[in-house]
C-alpha cells in the first residue's frame, strides 16, 4: 500500500469534486489540473460579480435619470445638472457607482421618498453582492486548503 495515498473523506472529496483518482494525486499533471480548476472558479466568480455590479449601477442610473426627468426636484445637487441627456446620465452613473460602493460624497442627494427608496434598494443590492462575493471567495479558499 502506498503511504502517500489519501485516506477516507479526502479521497472521496477528490473523486467527487474533481474526478481525480487518489492513486495519481501526486502526479504533476493532476496537480496542475486541480490548480487550473481553482483558478477557473475564481475567474468565473470575478466575472459574475463584475457583470452584476455593472448591471446594477447602469440600471439604477437609468432609474435616477428617469426620476430626475419626471421631476428635477427629486435630487439636490451641489453642481448644476446639465440639460444634455448624456452628461446628466453620466452624473447619475457617477452617483450610482458612489452609492454602490457606499462612499456617498453627498454632491447628489435624493430628496423625494421615491429617490430615497431607490437609493436604499441599491445599497441593499450592493450589500448582497458583497456578501455573495465574500461567501464564494471563502468557499474557494476553503476548498483550496482542503486540496493540500
Amino acid at each position: 500500500m502506498n503511504p502517500h495515498r489519501l485516506q477516507g473523506s479526502m479521497a472521496a472529496y477528490f473523486n467527487f469534486r474533481f474526478g481525480i483518482n487518489q492513486d495519481h494525486i501526486y502526479c504533476p499533471a493532476y496537480v496542475h489540473s486541480i490548480i487550473t480548476k481553482i483558478i477557473d472558479e475564481s475567474h468565473r466568480l470575478a466575472h459574475v460579480l463584475t457583470i452584476f455590479t455593472v448591471l446594477i449601477v447602469l440600471s439604477f442610473s437609468a432609474d435616477y435619470q428617469s426620476l430626475y426627468i419626471l421631476d428635477p426636484e427629486n435630487f439636490k445637487t451641489v453642481t448644476l445638472l446639465n440639460d444634455a441627456f448624456f452628461v446628466r446620465f453620466f452624473e447619475f452613473i457617477y452617483f450610482s457607482l458612489i452609492t454602490f460602493s457606499s462612499v456617498g460624497y453627498g454632491d447628489i442627494v435624493p430628496i423625494s421618498i421615491l429617490g430615497k427608496i431607490l437609493v436604499m434598494m441599491e445599497i441593499f443590492l450592493s450589500f448582497l453582492v458583497l456578501i455573495f462575493g465574500i461567501a464564494n471567495i471563502n468557499r474557494i479558499h476553503v476548498d483550496n486548503k482542503q486540496l493540500f
